[in-house]
């Protein structure tokens, strides 16, 4: 887990800024996405009103490697939290991945790995409720 002192709060709110792109690609924010953006934001210090505000984008080319590979994981998580996973979505973090120097057979990975985390904890929800 990215630790909040990793980034200054102008660099967490264009992390922040960012996650809200990725919700808003498929025109439109789903509520899940919604409440997942106010808890990233709530544990940045970051309040709700200062997300409208825009924050260049460009504050997220020196963060450090972790923090971006954290931003591309919780895009990734956004666009399948409402469980419609868009083209426009992927589009907007493949564009990401290539802003921030990730090469794309990284971020590829790292989806992989996200499905694998998530069929788990599927399965060991599965496993409790039918114990």
């Amino acid at each position: 887990m990215l630790d909040t002192n990793d980034l200054t709060r102008t660099e967490a709110k264009a992390y922040l800024s960012y996650l809200f792109k990725v919700a808003e690609a498929d025109g439109h924010i789903d509520d899940k996405e919604r409440e997942y953006i106010a808890l990233q934001a709530k544990l940045w210090g970051v309040a709700s009103e200062e997300l409208a505000q825009p924050v260049p984008l460009e504050h997220l080319r020196d963060i450090s490697h972790a923090a971006k590979m954290s931003l591309l994981r919780d895009c990734i998580t956004i666009a399948h939290i409402d469980g419609d996973y868009a083209e426009a979505e992927k589009r907007r973090i493949e564009d990401l991945a290539d802003f921030i120097s990730i090469p794309i057979p990284k971020l590829e990975e790292l989806e992989d790995w996200l499905q694998d985390y998530w069929k788990v904890l599927e399965r060991g929800r599965i496993l409790i409720l039918n114990a």
